[in-house]
């Protein structure tokens, strides 16, 4: 049986100075479990179980160029 979750995280920005500002993520993802089970002549059943789940941090430096949003001009 597989059961989907959602990750959750949390992140923050902060500026550092001009254009420049620093950003660190956290995100952990569990998308369950799967089991399969396997039959070989001649040998038993074979059952596998996987478990996904991860854990992601992230960090980083961002510089923005020019002053205010890209506006399309037709």
């Amino acid at each position: 049986m597989r059961r989907r979750r959602s990750p959750i995280g949390g992140g923050i920005e902060a500026a550092l100075g001009g254009n420049w500002s620093a950003k660190a993520e956290y995100l952990y993802v569990d998308l369950g479990n799967v089991t399969y089970t396997v039959t070989q002549p001649g040998f038993g059943p074979l059952t596998l179980a996987i478990g996904v789940r991860d854990h992601v941090g992230r960090v980083g430096v961002n510089y923005k160029f020019g002053s205010g949003p890209v506006v399309a001009k037709y």
